[in-house]
């Protein structure tokens, strides 16, 4: 019954140490320094000095995708007619606000008091002003979250002379619809490889790339993601820095569909990925734990 994946979905959330609709969140999670960057982490336990760490935060909450700057596409970040010119920016970002459905719909509060809070921890006298992550107006905030398209191949990766249809990974098969943006991706086919994004369907599998508006927009979701921040130089005539959030997708989980949508079996045969709850496709080689 769907009560009862309601209540195993809310049970594991609660369950773990970094679901922001819990309180006991920021008992559980603290800044720390990870490969240089300024990342969430989990704190380690007091009573042992024996744990190997720091580990990164799975951090998770429930939302409802917004139709408001969604650029979950397979063009992402590129609009009109733009080319691809630094592909460490390319990436597909979306974001999400309070969700409709109990019991999660209860846990939002708890969410955006335990994200200004963890926002609260970098403030300082130096810092004016943040950007990223936490957007919308103050009564109706969002959380947003990005995941990055493009991977640098291996030197010593050999391409494949003949790529499967359904491959995401390989430039040549990412479904995108405008000329320029293909033919600006084609330039990357030797260099850079898709990082696919891990969101899925109600029943576990990867969405298809031409489908992410149809099932994201208005969508229940679980969203995991690993959350950074860096401070920005003072703007011309500021004496203040700024922070930039930055929260990189781990997983995204369909709870809810939108409305209207559902999921067909024509369309489960050709998803070949199925969601791997214990072992999250991460968009880094840095070490997690939930």
């Amino acid at each position: 019954m769907a009560s009862d994946r309601i209540n195993l979905i809310n049970n594991r959330l609660v369950g773990s140490p970094a679901y922001l609709g819990d309180k006991k969140f920021r008992t559980s999670v603290e800044w720390g320094s990870i490969d240089g960057e300024h990342t969430a982490i989990l704190k380690s336990p007091q009573s042992t000095s024996s744990v190997i760490g720091p580990y990164v935060a799975n951090i998770s909450a429930v939302v409802k995708i917004s139709d408001m700057d969604f650029r979950f596409t397979t063009e992402g970040s590129l609009q009109g007619t733009n080319a691809v010119t630094d592909p460490s920016l390319m990436t597909l970002s979306l974001s999400g606000s309070a969700p409709m459905l109990e019991p999660f719909a209860s846990h939002y509060a708890t969410v955006t008091k335990n994200v200004k809070w963890l926002q609260a921890r970098v403030a300082s006298p130096y810092f004016n002003g943040i950007t990223g992550f936490r957007v919308g107006p103050p009564d109706r905030p969002r959380i947003k979250v990005h995941h990055k398209l493009f991977q640098v191949v291996p030197l010593y990766s050999v391409p494949r002379t003949q790529p499967n249809p359904l491959d995401w990974s390989t430039i040549s098969t990412w479904p995108v619809r405008k000329k320029v943006i293909r033919d600006s991706f084609s330039l990357l086919a030797d260099t850079h490889r898709i990082i696919r994004p891990p969101a899925y369907d109600m029943h576990g599998y990867l969405i298809r790339p031409e489908m992410y508006r149809k099932r994201l927009v208005n969508a229940t979701v679980e969203l995991v993601f690993e959350l950074t921040f860096r401070p920005l130089l003072p703007d011309q005539g500021n004496v203040h820095a700024r922070i930039s959030y930055s929260a990189h997708i781990l997983a995204i989980r369909i709870i809810k569909p939108p409305p209207g949508s559902t999921v067909t079996p024509r369309e489960i045969n050709v998803l070949h990925k199925l969601d791997p709850l214990v072992d999250i496709p991460l968009s880094s080689h840095r070490r997690t734990a939930y």
